[in-house]
Order: structure tokens, then sequence, then C-alpha cells
């Protein structure tokens, strides 16, 4: 399209003018009045296709992303992230409920983390989702948080992780993500018990933008392997100071628990 409108402005410009404006001086102007508006044709082009995820250049992919609200993922690949931004009419049907959260993490974190998830609320339901991105729903019986009267517009949200490390995207001095030539996420593996708040910002990112908005607490559990919550059945242990006998210490690998 462009390269058509190019030889109309840039060639057919001077072609179609008066003979006064063919000649040297006159070509000259012609040539570059049309070549100052190829300029804008060839911006305006570019401009129109970095509106459709799916023509759109990488570096264009997070501005898309921002405006219709879908993160991506750390590492996550841009012909990925370009058909989920496609989708987000679909996506926002939903928006506010377990099923529209979980599907934004599951895909958030398919490529750095595909690891199990629960949405539980202080009543009781649960929300999971597999490494598949199935969803599943049943209710189980906990105190939540503990607090009485139970507030009801809480959320736990369950990493169920396979190792004591995390994926996160290098990030610049300025807090811009590093970038490859082509474009994507460079990732760098940290202990969770290393992490900073910044690093563990990132499992806020989602449930902030994805949760409903009458919740006030986000409660995030990053579970390692052998890791136990007291009060959470996933399941859960016993344990006893007085009893001496075996298999008396409590969980495994320690949880890492924090509020968004």
């Amino acid at each position: 399209m462009a390269t058509s409108i190019r030889y109309l402005f840039e060639s057919g410009l001077k072609r179609i003018s008066p003979p006064w404006l063919r000649r040297i001086a006159g070509g000259a102007v012609m040539e570059g009045i049309g070549s100052q508006i190829d300029v804008e044709v060839d911006r305006s082009v570019e401009g129109l296709r970095k509106r459709f995820p799916n023509a759109a250049s990488p570096d264009a992919l997070g501005f898309l992303g921002r405006e219709r609200r879908i993160l991506r993922g750390p590492g996550e690949p841009s012909d990925v992230y370009a058909t989920r931004l496609i989708g987000w009419w679909d996506a926002h049907r939903l928006r506010g409920g377990p099923y529209a959260l979980l599907t934004q993490l599951y895909e958030f974190f398919l490529t750095s983390l595909n690891v199990p998830m629960q949405v539980v609320g202080n009543s009781g339901i649960r929300h999971s989702v597999d490494t598949a991105g199935v969803i599943t729903r049943d209710a189980i019986t906990w105190s939540g948080d503990g607090g009485y009267p139970a507030v009801w517009a809480r959320i736990y949200i369950f990493f169920a992780l396979t190792g004591t490390t995390i994926d996160i995207p290098l990030i610049t001095e300025t807090g811009e993500p590093v970038l490859t030539e082509g474009g994507e996420q460079v990732l760098t593996t940290i202990s969770i018990y290393a992490a900073t708040s910044a690093d563990l910002e990132l499992f806020c990112s989602v449930p902030r933008e994805w949760s409903a908005a009458h919740i006030d607490r986000i409660y995030i559990t990053l579970l390692p392997p052998g890791g136990e919550l007291w009060g959470y059945p996933v399941p859960v242990g016993t344990w006893s100071a007085s009893d001496p006998s075996p298999g008396q210490v409590w969980g495994g690998n320690p949880v890492v628990q924090f509020i968004c």
C-alpha cells in the first residue's frame, strides 16, 4: 500500500503537474512536496499496523497490552502475546470473577511458571487451574485469615511451585525490562527467599488488574515442594511440640506469603 502511494506522490505528482512544474526548478519543488507526503503516508500506515496485534511490531505490543489491560507474561513470545491481545473483548466479559482471574494468571505465567494455582475466598469457595489450563470449582472448610468477624471481600491465591526458584524479567535501572533484538524479555532466576518486594510484585500484577473491584485484600502464597501453610488443607500435616515420634517437624521448605 505504502509503495503504490509513494509512486503516486513521488513520481505521479510530477507527471500530472503542468509543464512549467516539470522542469528543473519546478520538478524539484514537486518532488520535495511528494517526498514529505510519502513520509506522512508511511507513518500513517505504520501507525495503523501498530493498532492491530497480529500485524504490530514487537515493540508496540506493550502499549497495546497496557491499553487493553492484558499484561505480558515473563518470557512470553511475541506471537503468543499478540494472539492473547486479539481476544481482549471476550476476556473482559468475565472480568472480576475467579474464572477470568485464573485464566489470566495461567496465560501470564504459562511460559515462565506453569504450575497449579488456586484462588480461595474467605467463604471457602475454591477455584483451581491445572497446568493444562483446566479450571475446577470446589469448597473447603477453613478460617481464611482468622479474622473475626470474617471479611468476605478477600481472596487468597496459592502457587504450587515445583522448586524454590522463580524466573523474573531482568529490569534496567529505570525500571524498563531488558529486551533482546527481537523484542523478547530477558529472564533471570532467583530464589523465592531472596526475592525483594519489587520482585514479588510480579505475582500481584495480574490479581490487581483482574480481581473484582470490591476485593480489599489479596493474599499471595508461594508453596514450594514440601511447604505447608497452617490452616490450609492442601493437605495439612500435624505438629506437636510434646510428641517425640518421628515426623513432627512442621512443613518442608518454608512458604512465602505476602499481601498485595
